[in-house]
């Protein structure tokens, strides 16, 4: 089993110091490298995925990690992640939510309903 751990991406922030396409060629190009089809691979992200808990940040980083998952062949089940303090908007857990279930299309790692969940 190989595990990718990322953090603290910001999306929707304004103020790249690298732009996210050149992150995301650079994380499919690591994983290419390192993924093997008879191991399991995960890419654990944990928080901060936003700037503020925004649609707009969320929809930015959701293209970014379906683009990976797509090229790298993860499943979408080895996509774990949780949401940071930047992730929450409004006391919300709803934006995070939405972004969560639009990639893994379950409920998994949703917080809204289920706080004990938090893992932050």
């Amino acid at each position: 089993m190989k595990v990718l751990h990322i953090s603290d991406l910001h999306f929707n922030s304004g103020s790249y110091n690298v732009e996210p396409y050149r992150i995301e060629k650079g994380l499919i190009n690591l994983i290419k490298s390192k993924k093997d089809e008879e191991d399991g691979f995960y890419l654990i992200v944990s928080g901060d995925i936003t700037t503020a808990g925004t649609a707009d940040g969320f929809s930015e980083a959701k293209s970014f990690f379906e683009n990976i998952l797509k090229e790298t062949n993860i499943k979408k089940e080895n996509f774990l992640i949780c949401p940071g303090n930047h992730d929450i908007a409004n006391n919300s857990f709803e934006t995070f939510d939405s972004f969560s279930y639009g990639i893994r299309r379950d409920n998994v790692f949703t917080f809204k309903e289920n706080h004990s969940n938090i893992c932050w």
